[in-house]
C-alpha cells in the first residue's frame, strides 16, 4: 500500500466513526470550521482571563469550549466527504483557520502567566516546525504529511487535559526546583514532541522523495 492509498484508509476508518455525527451537523463543512476556530478563540479568552485574574474555575468553562471545538474540527472533513463538498478552498481554509487558534492558545497561556514565555517560544516553535514539515512535502509533490508523534490531535487531548488539570489544581507541580502549572507542562510537551515530530515528518519526506526520485 503506498502513501496515498494509506491515507485515503485511514480517512475511510475515521469517517466510519464519525459519519453518524456528520449527518446531523449543517451542511455546509466550512462553516463548521469557521465554528470550531470561534470556539477556540473564545477557549483562548477565557484562558487568558482565568490565568491574569487568578480565577482558576474558570478553565472548567475553557474546557468544554475547547472540547466543542475539537470535535468540530474533527468532523469538518468528514461532512465535506460525505456530501461531496470537498474542494481546496475549505481544506485551505481548515489549516488557515487551525494554525490562527494554535497561535492563540499559546498566547493565552503565556500572557495568562501559565508559563514563561521562554517555554512558550519553544512550544510555538515546535508547533508550527510540526505544521511546516508536513506542509512542505505538499510542496515537494508528495501528500501532505500527518505522520509523527505529536500531531494536532493529540495536541488537542494534551491540552484539554492540560486544562482541566490546571482547573483542578492550580500550583506548579515539578520536583528540584523546577515546576510547571499543568498547562506549562503541555507547552513543554509541545515543545519537545514538536521538534522531534518535525524531524520525523522531515525524514519521512525526505525518504519518500529519494525513493520516488531512485526510480
Amino acid at each position: 500500500m503506498n502513501k496515498n492509498e494509506s491515507i485515503i484508509a485511514d480517512r475511510k476508518r475515521t469517517d466510519r466513526y464519525f459519519e453518524p455525527i456528520a449527518k446531523r451537523l449543517p451542511p455546509n463543512p466550512n462553516s463548521l470550521s469557521v465554528i470550531s476556530f470561534i470556539l477556540a478563540m473564545i477557549y483562548s479568552f477565557i484562558t487568558w482571563f482565568s490565568g491574569i485574574n487568578n480565577f482558576s474555575p474558570g478553565l472548567f468553562f475553557a474546557f468544554f469550549f475547547l472540547l466543542f471545538s475539537s470535535a468540530l474540527d474533527a468532523v469538518d472533513g468528514t461532512v465535506a466527504r460525505l456530501r461531496k463538498l470537498e474542494s481546496k478552498w475549505g481544506d485551505y481554509l481548515d489549516h488557515a483557520l487551525d494554525r490562527i487558534a494554535d497561535t492563540s492558545f499559546i498566547i493565552a497561556i503565556i500572557f495568562g502567566g501559565y508559563v514563561r514565555w521562554e517555554i512558550g517560544l519553544f512550544s510555538f516553535a515546535g508547533i508550527f516546525l510540526t505544521s511546516d514539515f508536513g506542509a512542505l512535502a505538499k510542496a515537494a509533490g508528495l501528500p501532505r504529511e500527518y505522520g509523527g508523534i505529536m500531531g494536532r490531535t493529540i495536541r488537542l487531548v494534551v491540552l484539554m487535559a492540560a486544562t482541566i488539570s490546571n482547573a483542578i489544581c492550580p500550583d506548579k507541580i515539578g520536583m528540584n526546583g523546577v515546576g510547571f502549572t499543568f498547562l506549562g507542562w503541555a507547552m513543554v510537551i509541545f515543545a519537545i514532541g514538536g521538534i522531534y515530530t518535525a524531524y520525523q515528518r522531515f525524514h519521512r519526506t525526505r525518504n519518500a522523495l529519494i525513493k520516488s526520485e531512485s526510480r
